[in-house]
């Protein structure tokens, strides 16, 4: 069934409007007709079966027929300092979305060469790959934050740090939040305050992993919404 974003309340027997750039894929690229039936995701925590009402390209109407609601389990964030290639950071925003990552908090820290995100775009790779999985919670990327602001602003969970990665604790506990460093580490003052939080370091594998394999690999250890 075809999928859509639609970030509005859904209320059975009622029909919503599918915004601009939905509407358009729907009746100009996938040439869906009136009477044909979609599934509408709000990243909310609801979804809803639904049927084209008005075959609209700019702004199509649909009838919501069926509603299905879930609340969210826990929560989810992970911390990261974003790899200066363009589609490695997209792969990671991609990966956490299908693997159920409530938020994405970018940090910059003393390697960091990326020091902005666009925003906007990491937002529609997150809704594309919310519509591919069929999720119910859209993942939500944050604003950039300094490592001292992230520290004040997360409750301590684990953090990869390379140097330390034969002495880190290997485990599959499961936390709330999780921190991935830049592509040249952690420095080691960065480390110092980390420690001196609460934080705890991990280890990923027996061997070093570029960040967006360490991203996915927290993920799955870690994140007890899977």
């Amino acid at each position: 069934m075809y999928k859509f974003y639609c970030n509005e309340p859904f209320i059975k027997n009622k029909t919503v409007i599918l915004d601009a750039q939905e509407s358009k894929h729907a009746i100009s690229v996938l040439r869906l007709k009136v009477e044909q039936n979609v599934l509408l995701l709000n990243g909310n925590g609801s979804r809803a079966l639904a049927q084209i009402n008005v075959a609209n390209k700019n702004a199509c109407e649909v009838y919501i027929n069926h509603i299905e609601h879930t609340e969210r389990k826990g929560h989810f964030t992970l911390l990261i300092s974003p790899p200066k290639s363009t589609d490695r950071w997209e792969y990671i925003v991609e990966k956490a979305q299908e693997l159920n990552v409530s938020a994405i908090q970018p940090v910059i820290t003393f390697h960091s060469e990326r020091k902005k995100i666009n925003t906007e775009k990491a937002k529609n790779i997150v809704r594309a790959a919310l519509k591919q999985c069929g999720a119910f919670f859209e993942c939500e990327i944050k604003e950039s934050v300094s490592l001292k602001q992230a520290i004040a602003d997360y409750q301590p969970g684990y953090f990869g740090y390379c140097q330390m990665m034969n002495s880190a604790a290997d485990t599959t506990e499961a936390v709330d939040n999780v921190f991935i460093g830049p592509e040249g580490d952690f420095s080691e003052q960065e480390v110092s305050q980390l420690l001196s939080n609460n934080w705890k370091t991990m280890r990923l594998a027996e061997n070093i992993l570029r960040s967006e394999t360490a991203a996915v690999t927290a993920i799955v250890k870690h994140n007890r919404l899977l």
